[in-house]
C-alpha cells in the first residue's frame, strides 16, 4: 500500500532532536488514543495518553497482493480505567488506526502523522490482576469479505434490521406466481 508522507515530515525524520512516535486511536464506544511515549500528546483534537515502554506492536505487513493481514498489539501496566473500558465495550469489528510521526523534544509538537494501518479489532484478552494487560488483535479491513453474508432476502429478515420495512411482504407470493411476458403465449414461470 503507496503512503502520502509531506516533505516537512520527511526532513523531520532526518532531524536529531526528533523521537519516532507511534500513535494507536481505537474506535470503541468512548474513543481510546494512544502513543508509545510519556505524557499526553495533542492531534486532530484529541489527547492520546502516553504508554512509554509499555505497549508493543507486531511488525506490520503491507503487501500489494489481497491477504488478510493481522497484527497483534499489548498493553500493559495501564490504567485501571481504560481496563473497565475495554470491558464495558463491545470491541468487536471496532476500527483502529496506527499512525507514525514524530515528536520534537523541545517543543512537544508532533509533525503530520503517517496512517500506517488501518483495520478491524478481532480479539481482545484481558488479563488483570498485579500487572493488568490487554492484548489486542486486529485485522485489516479485507478480513470482512472472508466472513459468509447470511443475509435473506425476505420479510423476517428485513424486519430485524428495519421493524417498520414491509418491502418484502410479498416476495413469498411473487416465488409461485406465472407472469405473462410479451404477447401472451409464452408464460415465463419465475
Amino acid at each position: 500500500m503507496t503512503r502520502d508522507i509531506n516533505s516537512t515530515t520527511l526532513t523531520a525524520f532526518e532531524q536529531d532532536k526528533l523521537i519516532e512516535v507511534v500513535l494507536v486511536h481505537i474506535d470503541m464506544d468512548t474513543p481510546l488514543y494512544l502513543h508509545n511515549y510519556v505524557g499526553d500528546i495533542e492531534y486532530d483534537s484529541n489527547t492520546y495518553i502516553g504508554l512509554g515502554d509499555f505497549g508493543k506492536i507486531s511488525s506490520i505487513i503491507s503487501g500489494q497482493d489481497l491477504n488478510v493481514e493481522k497484527i497483534t498489539m499489548s498493553l500493559s501496566g495501564i490504567n485501571n480505567s481504560i481496563i473497565s473500558q475495554a470491558l464495558g465495550t463491545n470491541y468487536q469489528y471496532k476500527e483502529i488506526n496506527i499512525y507514525i510521526t514524530n515528536l520534537n523534544l523541545s517543543t512537544y509538537v508532533i509533525n503530520t502523522p503517517v496512517k500506517i494501518f488501518t483495520g478491524l479489532l478481532d480479539n481482545m484478552t484481558i488479563s488483570s490482576g498485579k500487572e493488568s494487560e490487554i492484548l489486542l488483535t486486529a485485522v485489516n479491513k479485507l478480513f470482512l469479505l472472508t466472513k459468509p453474508n447470511i443475509r435473506r432476502y425476505n420479510l423476517p429478515d428485513q424486519i430485524t434490521r428495519h421493524p417498520f420495512d414491509s418491502a418484502f411482504k410479498y416476495v413469498d407470493q411473487l416465488s409461485n406466481q406465472n407472469i405473462v411476458w410479451g404477447s401472451g403465449f409464452n408464460v415465463v414461470r419465475i
